[in-house]
């Protein structure tokens, strides 16, 4: 919702006809900060020597969830 006067929006925090990035700065560094969580535990995942059941459909629901991040981070333009 713009307004003309110049005044903050009152329900986004944004100056009219400017746009508000602070959220999506804040998401595009939550999907960053989990990427890295998601790197680590493949890492310690990689360093077993073998691997369970469980271990294994946990690395590949954390596959799953990189190539989501990935795909949002595409829609930001990253």
């Amino acid at each position: 919702m713009q307004q003309t006067d110049g005044q903050p929006n009152r329900r986004s925090g944004s100056v009219a006809g400017t746009m508000n990035s602070e959220p999506k700065h804040k998401r595009i560094a939550a999907l960053h900060a989990e990427m890295d969580a998601i790197h680590f535990a493949n890492r310690l995942y990689w360093d077993q020597k073998s691997h369970s059941r469980d271990a294994d459909s946990e690395h590949q629901q954390r596959q799953s969830r990189l190539e989501e991040i990935r795909k949002e981070l595409s829609e930001f333009g990253m």
